[in-house]
């Protein structure tokens, strides 16, 4: 069995496709496309924006001399770079992207003569597919409840409100959403991800509350 940690960013502000940017290089340039690994839409973000570098084992952001700056949980990132730890938030332009740096990424593979086997829960939202187990599970689930999934999935560990998750699965609805529909969606997702979902180990119940996910967030399998 081998594990493999790989450091990401959340992103919460800024991308409405991806959710999340896994860190598997040693340097990843936020900013505008075709200039950037990864970019973004609004105009005060420049082309080659910022960076997050990995040396010896640490992580760290550098403002590339962008029009609007770059900061790290409200501070302005210095010429050198602002090393990160877990869960420091990233803005760049003054909070037009909103970015959350994550340590918590970890791939497991059980390894059978030359067969990888990823073990976990995946949510490749950009593509709308669902994989556990590095088997893919999203053809018997339905766009509501890959939505609902998805939230549940780029806040793993959080708990999250009945009301933020009708939000997210219904969102004409103007907050009129029952309980019943909510535990009904939730039912089929468990139906579709758990291994046994009368004993749910991914989608925890908050009594009285709503859910929380518990998973690694894993790269998605490479189709």
């Amino acid at each position: 069995m081998t594990e493999v940690r790989r450091s990401s960013l959340i992103i919460l502000k800024g991308h409405d496709n991806t959710p999340y940017i896994i860190l598997d290089k040693e340097k990843h340039v936020l900013g505008k496309l075709p200039y950037a690994d990864t970019g973004f839409e609004s105009i005060y973000v420049s082309r080659r924006h910022a960076e997050v570098l990995e040396e010896e084992g640490l992580y760290k952001v550098r403002d590339l001399d962008s029009e609007n700056g770059t900061s790290v949980n409200g501070k302005k990132v210095v010429e050198q770079g602002q090393t990160l730890n877990h869960n420091d938030m990233i803005e760049l332009a003054e909070g037009e992207v909103i970015l959350r740096f994550d340590t918590s990424v970890k791939t497991v593979s059980l390894r059978v003569g030359k067969i990888s086997i990823k073990k976990g829960l995946v949510v490749d939202y950009k593509a709308r597919k669902v994989y556990v187990d590095d088997q893919l599970v999203s053809a018997s689930l339905t766009t509501r409840q890959v939505d609902i999934l998805n939230y549940l999935y780029t806040r793993k560990g959080e708990a999250c409100s009945k009301d933020q998750i009708s939000k997210v699965g219904w969102p004409d609805s103007k907050g009129d959403v029952s309980d019943e529909n909510i535990q009904q969606a939730i039912h089929l997702i468990r139906e579709a991800v758990e291994p046994s979902p009368s004993t749910p180990q991914y989608i925890i119940t908050i009594t009285g509350y709503g859910y929380r996910l518990d998973t690694p967030v894993l790269p998605a399998p490479k189709t």
